[in-house]
């Protein structure tokens, strides 16, 4: 196992039987435990990211905010919430409150539809390229039933509203007109962006929750608008739409397709951008089981889902589309991304060393990353900051400077410099080192740390495990309460959780018994860091296993 980020702290945390106190009220006169005051767990074995972010405009705070966006012309920046609201502000670091751009609660007609009772969510905005002389936005946003049901035919709706000028800026609402809708459902996409053609893409989703996969077997279907980046000329409506098709679209003439197909294979792609300076398409892929993905899309690429999930099969003996899957440009594992945030090619000034890289993020594992872009390739990735934001979107400045959108905090965050300590060397490299035990050889743990068990241990394929829990301070854990909280952790900073797994003989002899590794999760006061100890063959002490992990083979003896 290797030492890594990790934000689920497993079972060893769950449904366990603590000896003692330690999880009770932080506002206790009297402390409930003895505090762990031999501990050295505490900075990092890796040294510190070449960047952090800083906050951007700290008097905003948003309600879950999804994405950020500019208008031509215009010095604000746009801010869209998921519960319904837009906001803009001037791009100020001293603004003090945001201006209310749009309420889709005062969205007209409404009522007009089947079983509609409101708007559910707002997911993306974007300016027409003529902006300044036309006043026209796009919105994408799901509509809410009476009736609950996951799927709805018409509930996911592009709608064009002309802008009112004046200062602050507000759309006018009676000039809605409705571009483009499609099946709603779990994944919905969806990002408006234009090209530098001018055409307005539109990224769809499945409509699916994650089982099974993709349930209405729309991934390699270019016959509907499921799971694919649509290209529309919004600028010259044709055959009764409010919209054209644009000529050179790669389907315009494939029998029983949508002609407004420019690229699929897609599962839910979340968050896409230009190339300011290429013109081409970079999609983020929000992954299934084990992949999350970045592609380059071109006019009829085949992103694989679902017949694949960047290189892992799903249903490989599946019907599909007209042209050959394109491997994605980058593939990040579950063991370091679970939810990915596609980004943005930096052509900003500030961060000279990132320029013509792709900056890319993560929703659940909270880290960026970047890739030299070489042409449509990119060069291998690198991990650039380990951030405590909920990274849901990035807003390209018209300077070329990035903005980040944290969808659980609220705050709108940029890109700088690190300037944190390098604590390589005083982290502890022997399981010995950590404070953990007064004898490492006997597992004897130092006074502080409790040994607990658990009500439903996780499986270990014959191994065997013993837990500790460690909580510096006179602190308690804030039983009942997330990992992360707006006010303060539920966790005090530096605790640590330890799991011996051990081999034994097939006859359950104790004496036989081998430890294998040590794991601990560390709270460094923001996140959950993992880390693993490899015992050595004299069983004595363990050695920290680099990040990358290592692999050994067992051999435990059968003395029957």
């Amino acid at each position: 196992m290797a030492h890594r980020s990790v934000h689920v702290l497993a079972t060893m945390v769950v449904l366990l039987v603590a000896p003692v106190n330690v999880f009770g009220d932080q506002t206790a006169a009297t402390p409930t435990h003895i505090p762990w005051t031999a501990s050295r767990v505490t900075g990092s074995p890796e040294p510190p990211a070449p960047y952090q972010t800083q906050r951007a405009f700290p008097n905003l705070t948003f309600k879950s905010p999804l994405d950020i966006a500019f208008a031509p012309g215009d010095d604000r920046v746009y801010v869209v919430e998921q519960g319904g609201k837009m906001f803009s502000f001037k791009d100020d670091p001293a603004v003090a409150a945001p201006d209310l751009f749009l309420d889709t609660s005062k969205i007209q007609n409404l009522d007009k539809i089947p079983d509609c009772k409101s708007v559910d969510s707002t997911y993306a905005l974007a300016f027409h390229p003529q902006f300044a002389t036309n006043r026209y936005c796009y919105v994408c946003y799901i509509l809410g039933y009476k009736t609950p049901a996951r799927n709805h035919v018409k509930g996911s709706r592009i709608s064009r509203f002309t802008v009112k000028a004046i200062n602050p800026p507000q759309v006018a609402y009676a000039s809605e007109e409705v571009v483009l809708e499609w099946l709603s459902g779990g994944h919905n996409g969806c990002c408006l962006k234009f090209g530098l053609d001018g055409y307005l893409y539109i990224s769809t989703g499945d409509a699916g929750d994650p089982n099974p996969p993709d349930p209405f077997d729309s991934g390699q279907d270019i016959s509907d608008l499921l799971c694919s980046i649509l290209r529309l000329d919004v600028d010259h409506p044709a055959n009764g739409k409010p919209y054209g098709i644009p000529p050179d679209n790669p389907f315009l003439k494939t029998p029983n397709a949508r002609a407004e197909v420019f690229a699929y294979g897609l599962r839910n792609p979340w968050r896409m951008s230009f190339d300011r300076q290429t013109g081409l398409l970079w999609v983020g892929d929000v992954g299934w089981e084990l992949w999350e993905s970045v592609f380059c899309c071109k006019p009829g690429t085949n992103c694989g889902w679902s017949v694949m999930e960047g290189p892992n099969p799903v249903h490989p003996n599946g019907k599909r589309g007209p042209m050959p899957i394109t491997p994605p440009a980058v593939t990040l594992s579950h063991a370091e991304s679970a939810s990915i945030t596609g980004g943005v090619v930096y052509h900003g000034s500030k961060l000279t060393e990132l320029r013509g890289q792709y900056i890319f993020g993560d929703w659940q594992t909270r880290h960026l990353w970047a890739a030299k872009c070489n042409g449509d390739k990119l060069e291998p990735y690198r991990e650039i900051a380990m951030t405590d934001q909920r990274i849901v979107s990035f807003g390209e400045q018209p300077d070329g400077e990035l903005l980040i959108a944290d969808h659980q905090g609220g705050g709108l965050w940029r890109i700088v410099p690190n300037d944190a300590v390098d604590q390589t060397q005083t982290f502890p490299h022997k399981l010995s080192e950590t404070g953990l035990f007064t004898s490492t050889k006997d597992q004897t743990p130092q006074s502080g740390v409790y040994s607990f068990s658990i009500n439903a241990p996780q499986w270990l394929d014959g191994a065997t495990a013993e837990r500790w829990a460690a909580i510096p301070g006179t602190q308690s854990v804030i039983w009942g309460k997330g990992v992360w909280n707006d006010d303060k952790p539920a966790w005090p900073k530096d605790s640590v959780l330890a799991r011996t797994i051990s081999l034994e003989s097939r006859a359950g002899d104790a004496a036989s018994r081998k430890r294998i590794e040590t794991q601990l999760l560390h709270f460094d006061g923001k996140q959950w860091q993992a880390y693993s100890y490899a015992w050595n063959d004299q069983q004595t002490d363990a050695q920290l296993m680099p990040a990358q992990g290592d692999k050994k083979m067992l051999a435990i003896e059968d003395p029957s």
